[in-house]
């Protein structure tokens, strides 16, 4: 770029050279006006060993000069006028100079000190380029613009002031000042300039160089093309010095934000912890503005911050707190957690364990204080028995404890006279518990059966067949119920003679053979259930009372007619297979129908039935939680009524029936539980098959004891008190 210049400038001096009118002083003029008013402009002479411009120091353009007789305005300074005059280090330019042309100090090397005088309208191109020595320069408010390369390469300046007129600055104008430390503008509206890459106003200044402009005109300055790449724009500078103290520096720290012309801003920063509360003169202002009009100096004081600090419980019942309070930051205060009774603290919110215990303020603070339960002992004692309890529990909790007699042995009470087994109690304190237990009648009855007595109730448990003895003999006439196990054989001789007060017995369907006398001499025997698909092998002294109502399987009913034992019975209906029993739910089917009752889930929203005839659905129900039929889908060509709209409430859960299968026919079931997202909760499966229908008319062949009556809509048989279907199904 210097020698693309220095070619420029050279080109532009062999061209014209300049001719002048006459010498004053050190300087050339060439009039340019001959009428008044009379005007010249310092030109520079030819190139000559004598009469060159290399030797002067010092130039002053006057604002007049008088040549023959007339007095003459110096309005310009010529083109090159003194370019390359590299001895020159100080120019005056009068108040008369309108322009400044093409590089008239050009190349100045060792110009050091430049006035502008205050009638100067424009300086040209490359007026000022390459004066490196130049270090201060004031554009005056006269000027209007600054054209090309005006002051390019001036690399020596460092404080630069433009003028409140300047509307223009062309490109390159300062390019290549690149030590300028400060920039002043006048002007309220930014001037126009270029921020192009490699042809702008300041090519190769520093965007952080300090901006100084009018007050008020900074976002201007910030928006506007050319000026926008400096980031650095502030304010104009006031001329006194402003200086800001803290009082204690522990407490924070004080600022001057602004000292311009158009006023001066100081702030104060509390450290964490303290609070600003006024500078020395008793004024609270933060930030501060005011007019600096001297040089001025100010203290910020500062005090600690005061904090709330609040305690609670987490749960009020469980306990309380102490140790609310406000206090200054740094300050130590006590807190306290007091648990209620039943209630023990644990720790603070913070996880310290401390009670009570001393913090220190730092901030608003909220400290929760949290308790638990005491866990208090459970100590239990019996004889004859054991208890099935937990040894410790919370506070409050719901105990369960239940007393297990030891064979032999029935439960009578607790020590302090209540008799409810389970029981359940609600925990307070440290508590002592005693079962007692009584001898119950019980003993062994076969290889692997074994009896007990109590509450009316003897029980046969185990598998296989019972001993030909009867070791309950001593309190037969006090039996009211006998509870055979699916599982027995063989009931023995004399096994449950003369049990006057029994009047039902189920036989489970593993029963084979029954021995004499077994039932002989219960006479108040008015039911029995007999399960067995074939009638067990028995005695006519098995059962002394054959005008017993007797339940046997549809299916096999002939067989147990024509048995030589059962075939005495008077009375014989149709039984239903014994229900299937699958984790807690109870399959119970009936000749055209099934009854199903399963257990609930707590976290159940929907029950879903499957019942499955092979590999055919059948029917699918869908209950809600509390048993509300939602849906019920039977296969196509399915004829299932079901009026109910609820599953009913049973102590083991819910019970539903469904009608519409078909008479001894084999079916599958899927009972699931589901929650709110239909994820299974539980789920149980198995089989069933229905019972066989057998008309009332042939149970009932030998007796004229029934009648038919109709029941809405529905034509059903009477007996014996107690109604049937035409199939032969009790109605319950």
């Amino acid at each position: 770029m210097r020698k693309l210049f220095l070619l420029f400038v050279a080109l532009l001096a062999t061209t014209a050279l300049r001719a002048y009118d006459f010498k004053s002083g050190d300087l050339y003029y060439k009039i340019t006006s001959t009428s008044k008013p009379y005007t010249v402009e310092v030109v520079y002479q030819e190139y000559s060993s004598s009469e060159n411009y290399y030797g002067l120091t010092t130039v002053v353009i006057p604002d007049t000069i008088t040549y023959d007789g007339n007095t003459y305005s110096v309005t310009s300074i010529g083109q090159s006028a003194f370019e390359q005059c590299s001895s020159l280090t100080s120019v005056i330019i009068g108040d008369s100079v309108k322009s400044i042309n093409l590089g008239a100090f050009g190349m100045c090397q060792n110009l050091t000190s430049l006035v502008i005088g205050n009638s100067v309208t424009s300086i040209i191109q490359c007026a000022f380029a390459y004066c490196t020595s130049l270090t201060n320069v004031i554009i005056p408010n006269s000027v209007t613009e600054i054209d090309w390369g005006a002051f390019w390469e001036c690399s020596g300046l460092t404080h630069l002031t433009i003028g409140k007129n300047v509307t223009f600055i062309n490109q390159k104008a300062f390019a290549d000042c690149c030590n300028l430390t400060s920039i002043t503008l006048l002007a309220e509206a930014p001037p126009t300039c270029s921020n192009d890459a490699w042809d702008g106003t300041f090519e190769n200044v520093s965007s952080s160089t300090p901006i100084y402009v009018p007050c008020g005109c900074v976002d201007a300055y910030k928006n506007a093309d050319g000026w926008n790449s400096f980031y650095n724009i502030q304010e104009l500078l006031s001329g006194y010095n402003l200086e800001v103290y803290t009082k204690i520096s522990d407490m924070g720290v004080a600022q001057v934000d602004k000292n311009s012309v158009c006023g001066a801003q100081i702030s104060a920063t509390a450290n964490y912890g303290y609070h600003f509360t006024q500078w020395n003169d008793g004024v609270t202002d933060n930030p501060r503005i005011f007019v600096i009009t001297q040089d001025t100096t100010f203290t910020a004081e500062f005090a600690p911050n005061q904090y709330t600090i609040t305690t609670v419980s987490a749960d009020e019942e469980m306990g309380y707190t102490e140790g609310d309070t406000v206090a200054n930051y740094l300050e130590y205060i006590t807190l306290s957690a007091i648990a209620n009774y039943g209630y023990h603290f644990v720790e603070w919110s913070d996880y310290t364990y401390e009670n009570p215990r001393v913090v220190q303020v730092t901030e608003d603070m909220t400290y929760t204080a949290i308790f638990e339960k005491n866990l208090y002992n459970i100590s239990l004692q019996s004889n004859n028995g054991t208890i099935e309890s937990v040894t410790q529990a919370a506070y409050l909790d719901n105990v369960t404890m239940m007393a297990v007699a030891d064979y032999g042995y029935h439960f009578t009470r607790w020590s302090d006279g209540v008799k409810d087994n389970p029981r359940t109690f609600v925990i307070t304190q440290d508590t002592a518990f005693t079962a007692e237990f009584a001898q119950t009648y019980s003993g062994q009855c076969g290889d692997n059966l074994y009896w007990g007595y109590a509450n009316d109730t003897l029980t046969i448990t185990g598998t296989g067949a019972m001993y030909d003895a009867r070791p309950w003999g001593l309190f037969v006439n006090e039996i009211h119920k006998i509870v055979l196990p699916t599982g027995i054989t063989h009931i023995g001789k004399d096994a449950f003679q003369d049990c006057i007060g029994l009047r039902d017995i189920d036989l489970p369907y593993t029963l084979e053979t029954i021995g004499d006398y077994s039932f002989n001499g219960c006479r108040r025997l008015i039911t029995i259930n007999c399960y067995p698909i074939l009638p067990p092998i028995a005695e006519s002294t098995s059962f002394s009372n054959y005008s017993a109502n007797l339940y046997a399987p549809c299916d096999n009913l002939e067989e147990y007619k024509y048995d030589m034992v059962f075939g005495q019975f008077k009375y014989f209906e149709c039984i239903g297979s014994e229900s299937v029993i699958t984790d807690g739910t109870v399959i119970t089917p009936g000749s055209t129908d099934v009854t199903i009752t399963w257990p609930t889930d707590e976290n159940a929203d929907t029950y879903t039935i499957l019942i499955m005839k092979g590999e055919e659905i059948f029917c699918r129900l869908l209950f809600n939680k509390d048993g509300q039929l939602l849906n019920i889908a039977f296969a196509p060509g399915r004829n299932g009524q079901n009026r109910a709209l609820y599953a009913a409430q049973t102590a083991n859960g819910l019970r539903f029936t469904v009608t519409g299968l078909e008479e001894k026919t084999k079916y599958g079931y899927d009972v699931s539980a589901q929650d709110e997202g239909d994820n299974t909760l539980s789920s149980y499966t198995g089989e069933f098959t229905t019972m066989g229908g057998t008309a009332v008319e042939d149970i009932l062949q030998n007796t004229i004891n029934y009648q038919k009556i109709f029941r809405d809509g529905q034509l059903l048989i009477l007996h014996n008190g107690k109604t049937y279907t035409l199939m032969g199904a009790p109605i319950q």
